[in-house]
């Protein structure tokens, strides 16, 4: 499969070298391309697939449905998905969803509603794309185990280890937290603590 991938890029970028190259540099990392996603010298109609270990956290190769951009809905992630679990078993699937439009958490329930139970998340929604501009980061992890956390999903995470991983990398690079509930749950926790400290004094 990758190398007809490969070949597919080669053909239709060949007058792009440079994005082309990095392209299939990172194979096998790179998994779907949206059709909303800037390709930068692939043409509109390639589609990407990528199959591989995914960051060592699992043994069997997945393939991961990608919206590097955040434009998706739950209506377009319910549709790709299905398309795709016509050929490949949901085991074998993850989803990478970035929040620039607020989408993130409802395409993740519709994946997971589908059977779908990799998801990829980022402490704090730290991250980006380098080809769009205004891209939000990566859904927040923290946002994610609060939703799984809705339905009664055991993700084996610690919320007191994520929220203080999450609270010191904002103010490490200075920059505002990108999860809503790790805001809600953090500013809760200050508040009980001046509360407290009122108390005591």
């Amino acid at each position: 499969m990758l190398p007809y991938l490969a070949s597919r890029l080669r053909a239709g970028s060949a007058a792009a070298s440079g994005p082309c190259d990095a392209l299939l540099a990172a194979l096998p990392r790179l998994l779907l391309l949206p059709r909303g996603a800037p390709q930068r010298g692939l043409p509109s109609s390639v589609t990407v697939y990528e199959v591989g270990p995914r960051d060592g956290l699992q043994n069997e190769a997945k393939v991961s449905m990608a919206d590097t951009i955040g434009t998706g809905t739950p209506a377009a992630m319910e549709a790709m998905l299905q398309a795709t679990l016509r050929h490949v078993p949901a085991a074998a699937l993850a989803v990478h969803c970035h929040d620039t439009y607020g989408m993130a958490i409802a395409n993740i329930s519709s994946a997971l509603r589908l059977g779908i139970s990799v998801v990829d998340s980022s402490v704090a929604g730290l991250g980006g794309c380098p080809y769009a501009r205004g891209a939000t980061g990566n859904v927040a992890t923290e946002d994610v185990m609060y939703l799984l956390d809705g339905y009664g999903i055991r993700h084996g995470l610690d919320w007191d280890a994520v929220l203080a991983a999450s609270e010191y990398i904002s103010g490490a690079l200075g920059r505002p937290n990108g999860s809503r509930v790790a805001r809600a749950l953090l500013a809760k926790r200050a508040d009980a603590a001046s509360k407290a400290a009122a108390v005591v004094a």
